[in-house]
């Protein structure tokens, strides 16, 4: 997965758009270096594009931007006819790709070094995914219809204007689909987590082992669960462990040690340590006081 990065200003303009259908068996047509951004919107049905060596199933109320230097072209023609919008645009600033892992972890903008002189232009960057589900779809089909209907006007200098604006609005719809979907996903990704920690408890569990049974990086995954719940992968166990060993106290004759084992913990004077740093009191004073 990839993200647009582009160094503003200048911003990223709008040439053109309009709305096309491909038929059952169709398929898009190929194009080599096309020297403007192409952006595709499903409205209906879906579009099977390659571009280079990558492939994508653009499906109903996806997006995806073709880039202007490389080699795109349809890969098979879809089971229904397929109705999307095409726009073309183009930035006369910097812009590059940033590869991103299929976790959609947040880009994190460098910080820009202030101008000598407060008269001088700041330049900032606009990220944009590549290949994104949208948010609220309906209200970028919404942009694009009065983005090509403006088309037909008359005051030109003025139209381009308007044009420009709603642009932006559109572009920051897209930007805005990945911080939610990098939301989305990092709920899950603490969620499942969390819940492979409950599963196995009684087990001795590395990073390296929660990683491999989540398919997440470990790193993302404590910077997930740090986000969603406030604290470390290992400290969601030991908190665990001990609202576990809480219940075999008070409805066991279970020693301090066996309780340690059953819950997880190697060794009983460890266990003891952590119970009372998280209830401010020992096991066996828990125990006595509760039941």
């Amino acid at each position: 997965m990839q993200t647009l990065q582009f160094t503003a200003p200048p911003l990223p303009h709008y040439i053109t758009s309009g709305l096309h259908t491909n038929k059952v068996g169709q398929i898009h047509p190929g194009r080599r270096n096309i020297n403007v951004f192409d952006l595709l919107l499903v409205k209906k049905g879906t579009l099977f594009m390659e571009e280079e060596q990558e492939t994508f199933e653009v499906r109903e109320n996806h997006a995806l931007i073709l880039l202007p230097d490389r080699y795109h072209s349809g890969t098979k023609p879809g089971l229904i006819d397929t109705e999307y919008y095409w726009l073309h645009f183009q930035t006369e600033g910097m812009w590059t790709t940033i590869h991103t892992n299929h976790h959609l972890q947040s880009v994190k903008e460098e910080q820009p070094k202030p101008p000598h002189s407060a008269f001088l232009t700041r330049t900032f960057h606009l990220y944009v995914p590549q290949f994104t589900a949208m948010d609220q779809p309906q209200k970028a089909f919404d942009l694009i219809d009065q983005l090509t209907s403006l088309n037909e006007g008359l005051n030109m200098h003025q139209i381009r204007w308007q044009q420009q604006v709603l642009f932006q609005e559109l572009l920051q719809r897209i930007s805005a689909s990945m911080q939610i979907q990098t939301t989305n996903t990092s709920r899950q990704c603490a969620e499942l987590a969390a819940a492979y920690l409950r599963r196995h408890y009684q087990e001795e569990i590395t990073a390296a082992q929660l990683g491999e049974n989540t398919n997440f990086h470990p790193v993302y995954i404590a910077r997930c669960m740090h986000r969603q719940f406030g604290c470390s992968p290992m400290e969601y166990l030991q908190r665990y462990r001990i609202d576990q060993s809480k219940l075999l106290l008070l409805q066991t004759d279970y020693s301090i040690a066996r309780v340690a084992e059953e819950v997880g913990f190697n060794q009983g004077a460890y266990f003891t340590s952590c119970f009372t740093k998280f209830e401010g009191i020992s096991p066996s004073k828990y125990r006595q006081r509760f039941r």
